[in-house]
């Protein structure tokens, strides 16, 4: 047992028929998977998110044909399921480098769309402006207006406007839709009895129409205008990695895990 977590652990997967004893096999499997390692077909392995979050951390860019290598224990479906899920989650990012497609963790700095759009209309301009002045001979552009146009662009893609753009700050109205969404999944998910939603599962309702972090911070923005409230886990360290991941954060370290309407019973 101690030997295949090392593996595990040390490798990121093994193959089930190299489990020793045979006989301990079925066993040994039951146990690990308890402990929280995924198991496929041929393989048994660390959850194919750890894996992606480790190997996108620190602002790793990795193509997905790198990817399959990088990740054990995957077969080429299985990675594309989780590389969608992840997406879908707010864990990473899809880039374009060139001509090639890669990933990224969601901590790295990228553009967000409003930024590719104002970009896009920034150096239209200014490439349409030079070359009608290399067409015409005699022709030139005062320094002065492309320096303004190049300070633009240095605005564009300062951290403050990422910052922005990916972090709505705290006095940030979110959108209408958003909220009724928000409050859609609320009634979903409530318990009747309680009047409570359990948040990751509501949480996992908004994720097909915004990204993980938009949905917690839609979550927070609710709470402090007082449209719901919010509740921490009781302190039973019930929840599953996966349903932490998916609650926003509390006071002093706590995951906001049960939410309901402030116009509703407690």
């Amino acid at each position: 047992m101690q030997h295949a977590r090392a593996r595990l652990l040390a490798e990121g997967a093994v193959k089930l028929s190299s489990l020793q004893p045979k006989s301990a096999r079925e066993s040994l499997q039951a146990r690990l998977v308890a402990e929280g390692f995924e198991a496929s077909t041929s393989w048994l392995r660390r959850p194919l998110a750890e894996q992606l979050n480790e190997v996108l951390a620190q602002g790793a860019t990795v193509a997905k044909k790198s990817l399959a290598s990088a990740v054990r224990g995957a077969s080429s479906a299985e990675l594309n399921q989780a590389l969608v899920e992840a997406e879908r989650a707010g864990r990473l990012r899809r880039v374009l480098r060139g001509k090639l497609e890669a990933f990224t963790g969601a901590d790295t700095p990228v553009l967000a769309a409003e930024q590719i759009s104002g970009l896009r209309k920034l150096l239209s301009g200014l490439e349409k402006a030079l070359g009608q002045a290399a067409r015409k001979k005699g022709m030139t552009l005062l320094s002065s207006d492309v320096a303004e146009t190049i300070e633009e662009v240095r605005r564009l893609l300062s951290p403050a406007q990422r910052q922005h753009a990916d972090s709505p700050s705290e006095a940030a109205t979110e959108p209408a839709q958003d909220v009724a969404s928000l409050l859609a999944a609320l009634d979903a998910t409530r318990d009747e009895r309680t009047g409570l939603s359990f948040v990751p599962k509501l949480v996992t309702r908004l994720l097909p129409a915004m990204p993980l972090a938009v949905a917690q911070s839609v979550l927070l923005a609710a709470a402090r205008r007082e449209l719901i409230e919010l509740r921490p886990e009781g302190g039973l360290n019930r929840l599953a990695p996966e349903e932490l991941e998916l609650c926003p954060p509390g006071p002093g370290g706590t995951r906001l895990s049960w939410a309901r309407r402030m116009d509703s019973q407690p």
